[in-house]
Order: structure tokens, then sequence, then C-alpha cells
């Protein structure tokens, strides 16, 4: 495992130790991204590879959150898990890495916030989008079974996303809006090597089209800038 990248905080690059087994796709695309623009993010914890300013002032190519801890898991569950589980599989990748955003694919985690009383989404910091939301909500527009356990999404077209899926089996389910399924792995690290390879390819076209989004002037006459977050 290489965790040195000559002038790359060690901070940041730390928190890619524990990304092994399934979760190698990641470490080894993190590594690869790792400059000397990579931070700690203060609020957040998250360890934020490659700024992209083009796309916002906030923007990181990949951002991965720092793990959850096992008691925090199970106040999460306390307050939002009666008509969903998650499972073992997942449950084992939050303990290593609570979420992530690699380009513009995304993998759903715990939010902080939603392991507090009364749970609240806040978006004043980063924070990884809401597997609870996922699996309560969001899933009803992919019509998908109540087996299946919605953990992560990522631009399929311009105009709509797909939506990932963890089986019963330990296989992975790439599905569209209406409950179209055009994609299926055997595992999870197999889901990742392949769309995080298509999530890359796709980014660049991405970064230039934000990129070409006039910055408006404020009415006290400065500019506005994009402050998003990837």
């Amino acid at each position: 495992m290489c965790l040195y990248n000559h002038g790359v905080p060690q901070t940041a690059l730390s928190a890619l130790a524990s990304l092994d087994a399934e979760l190698t796709p990641i470490r080894i695309v993190a590594e690869r991204l790792a400059g000397t623009d990579s931070i700690i993010d203060s609020s957040s914890g998250a360890a934020l590879f490659s700024h992209r300013p083009k796309i916002g002032t906030e923007a990181y190519a990949c951002t991965i959150f720092p793990a959850i801890s096992a008691g925090l898991m199970a106040r999460y569950e306390e307050l939002h898990c009666s008509e969903f589980h998650i499972p073992i599989a997942y449950r084992k990748v939050l303990l290593r890495m609570n979420g992530a955003s690699i380009f513009r694919l995304s993998l759903y985690g715990l939010p902080i916030s939603m392991c507090q009383e009364p749970p609240l989404l806040d978006r004043s910091a980063r924070q990884p989008l809401d597997l609870g939301s996922a699996n309560l909500h969001w899933r009803r527009r992919y019509s998908s079974d109540r087996g299946q356990f919605q953990f992560g999404a990522s631009p399929y077209s311009r105009e709509e996303n797909v939506a990932y899926f963890l089986n019963g089996n330990g296989s992975v389910s790439a599905v569209l809006n209406g409950g179209r399924k055009i994609w299926e792995w055997s595992s999870i690290q197999r889901f990742l090597e392949v769309e995080l390879l298509r999530s890359e390819s796709a980014f660049a076209e991405f970064e230039n089209r934000m990129g070409a989004i006039p910055v408006l002037p404020t009415p006290e006459g400065t500019t506005c800038k994009r402050r998003g977050r990837q």
C-alpha cells in the first residue's frame, strides 16, 4: 500500500489507510489525485483531494468522509432504522469510510447531524448524503425491491441519474428511474472498479461545462463566486 506522495499532507493520505479490500479502488484513485492541495476539512474531518476551482471555490474531485463510530451508528439506527436496516456488508464500509464523493459518484453515509436528537439535515457543513433519506424516500422513483439497499448514485446522462443498490447476495445493481436495471456487478469492489472509471471519464466534460458558466456580478459590483462542493 502506497501512502507517501511527495508534498502531499500526510494527514490527508492517512485517511486512506483503512480503504482496503473492497474499497481498494477508492484508495487507488485518491492516491493518484493527491497533491499539495489535498487537505482535511476542518468542519467535517473529510479528506479532500484535487481542488477543482472551475467547478466551485470549495469543490474537490474526491471527498472521503471519516469512519463513523459504532456508537453513532447505533444511535442513527435507533432514530431511523425502524423501516429499513443497514446490511452487514455496508456497515463494514461505514466503519472505515462514512460515505464519499469521487468525481460525480456519491456513496451515501450517516450525516452526524442525523445522529442527534432531534435529527436534522445540515447543509452548512460537508456531510455525506443520507442513507436513511435514500432508503425511505429516494428509492421510490426506482421501483426497487424491498430487499435491496440503496447506497449511492451518479449521473447516467445530463437528464438522469443511476442509483446503486446492494442485493442480498452481495452483488450491486444499477437502476434507472422506473426500475430498469442496466448493469449488475458481482461485488462492491467490482462495482467500484467499473463505475469510478466511467465517472472519471465524464468528469472533464462536466468540469468544463461548469467552468463556462459566467460569474455574475453582485449588486455591490463584486463578483459572485460559485462555492459548489464536489
